[in-house]
């Protein structure tokens, strides 16, 4: 999957967060420098998830705002996730899934 860019979007204060929180509906989020983390209830089970959407912002363009919608079962390769957003996850069931926590387990004990 690639990345969906938005036309116009308005990226001031605290609409990147708000709208990323409108379309998805979490249970906790947060931005950490251009990554969205948000822990996720799947409706189709009991088990959280978390999402990783890294997002860019090109002022120099009408289509300034860039995302890629990732989850934590395809080892997004961003590990930054607050330790209270990943204390509500759900115990990884996938290789890659379990990988990802361990990383994420890594440079949260530092």
């Amino acid at each position: 999957m690639g990345w969906d860019y938005l036309k116009n979007f308005d990226t001031s204060g605290n609409k990147i967060q708000e709208y990323f929180d409108n379309r998805y509906s979490p249970i906790k989020s947060a931005i950490v420098d251009d990554v969205y983390y948000a822990a996720y209830k799947l409706k189709q089970s009991e088990k959280i998830i978390c999402l990783v959407i890294p997002f860019e912002i090109n002022n120099l363009d009408d289509y300034n705002f860039g995302y890629k919608v990732m989850d934590s079962s395809v080892h997004p390769y961003y590990y930054d996730v607050p330790k209270d957003i990943f204390a509500l996850l759900s115990v990884p069931e996938t290789d890659f899934e379990k990988d990802w926590f361990i990383q994420v387990r890594k440079l949260n004990n530092r």
